[in-house]
């Protein structure tokens, strides 16, 4: 068996460049999730906004990311891994100056969708050019580096751009990421081997794509604007209805296109359903609190940037810190209990929350999590 003379060792030169790239544009595609958050109350007092445009300014970004992330994996595997992280790279770059320079609050939502939708490109080319230019051996160090150092990114994050607001304005938060994609970009294109495409000749899942995203949309957006319109209004009962037309559309496409961006089939395995259903309730309740809880602590309380996002540090550092030991206990005592203790102390954490007045809100998005506690429970029992 011939040995691939083309992988990275972890230790060389090209190694630590190549793994660099993949730090800094996977790290810039997570911290986008969620430093925006520290600049909503600087992004609505500018453009004289309230609560539901500052919601669509977080939730495009989600939106376009989470619905073609599974295509932006099949773009590489078509067109070649290094070139879709480049384009993805160089998009990203672009979207944020448009968001650092948007006039108004409609183009900076516009391109957070761009900057979300480039992202979706960014995320599994960095997990699959690790997996594939790294020598066997060095993987899972390399692993274990993008963890630490993205972990960190993400620590350091929220601080960082709160001190760039307080100090300058809110669009330094955005205009940021180009030094760093720019950076990305020049070692990517200097390491990174440049392999041919392994499936050039499967078909993309368009349909699918659109659909998923067109539901989502229609979704959020009756959700999101539901409460300030009335649920009755005409918009949001299209609004909603298509959203809910149009995902049903994306599972019936899923099951008869040949090469579906979801297969539906790994559904069919239970743990695989409950770990995911018990995920979606955690990190929503999770990145509801966190969005409500900036707002509440400067808009409410009064905190400047710059303290809000100290005030998140310690969420950070016990995701940083505490991640590498559950992952090891995770293999000493089974997953299903840590995914049982785990929710529950999320929904003991909302709870404290409840009980302090300058936070109860928050407090509300305590529910995904505990109704996420007792389906960990039950697979326990059932095993």
């Amino acid at each position: 068996m011939s040995r691939d003379t083309s992988a990275l060792r972890y230790g060389t030169a090209a190694g630590r460049g190549a793994l660099t790239a993949i730090v800094l544009a996977s790290g810039l595609a997570f911290l986008d999730t969620t430093v925006v958050n520290i600049a909503l109350p600087a992004i609505g007092r500018q453009f004289d906004v309230g609560f539901s445009a500052m919601q669509w300014t977080v939730n495009a970004y989600l939106l376009t990311f989470g619905s073609l992330l599974l295509l932006g994996g099949g773009l590489g595997d078509r067109f070649g891994r290094r070139r879709i992280f480049l384009l993805g790279l160089a998009s990203f770059s672009l979207f944020s100056v448009c968001c650092g320079l948007a006039p108004n609050i409609l183009a900076l939502i516009a391109m957070r969708a761009a900057q979300g939708a480039a992202a979706a490109v960014l995320i599994p080319g960095s997990f699959a050019m690790i997996a594939t230019i790294f020598h066997g051996e060095d993987r899972s160090r390399a692993v274990a580096t993008w963890s630490a150092l993205v972990g960190t990114a993400a620590a350091a994050g929220p601080f960082i751009g709160g001190w760039l607001i307080d100090a300058a304005s809110w669009r330094l938060v955005f205009l940021i990421n180009v030094p760093i994609t720019i950076t990305s970009f020049c070692l990517a294109y200097r390491y990174f081997p440049d392999r041919p495409a392994e499936t050039s000749s499967t078909r993309l899942d368009l349909r699918g794509a659109a659909t998923v995203t067109i539901g989502l949309t229609g979704i959020i957006y009756a959700i999101i604007e539901g409460p300030l319109r009335g649920w009755r209004h005409p918009g949001i009962v299209v609004a909603g209805t298509t959203g809910v037309a149009f995902l049903l559309l994306f599972f019936r496409i899923e099951q008869v296109v040949p090469h579906p961006m979801m297969s539906l089939r790994l559904f069919h395995n239970q743990e695989f359903s409950a770990a995911n259903l018990l995920t979606l309730g955690v990190y929503a309740g999770y990145n509801a609190a966190l969005f409500i809880t900036v707002l509440q602590l400067q808009i409410s309380l009064g905190y400047s940037a710059l303290a809000a996002g100290a005030a998140l540090i310690p969420i950070e550092l016990f995701l940083l810190i505490l991640s590498p030991w559950v992952g090891r206990m995770a293999y000493r005592i089974g997953c299903w209990r840590l995914l049982t203790i785990g929710p529950l102390l999320c929904a003991g954490g909302f709870y404290f929350l409840l009980t302090s007045p300058a936070a109860h809100r928050i407090s509300a998005v305590s529910f995904p999590a505990s109704f996420c506690s007792p389906l960990a429970l039950l697979l326990l029992w059932r095993r």
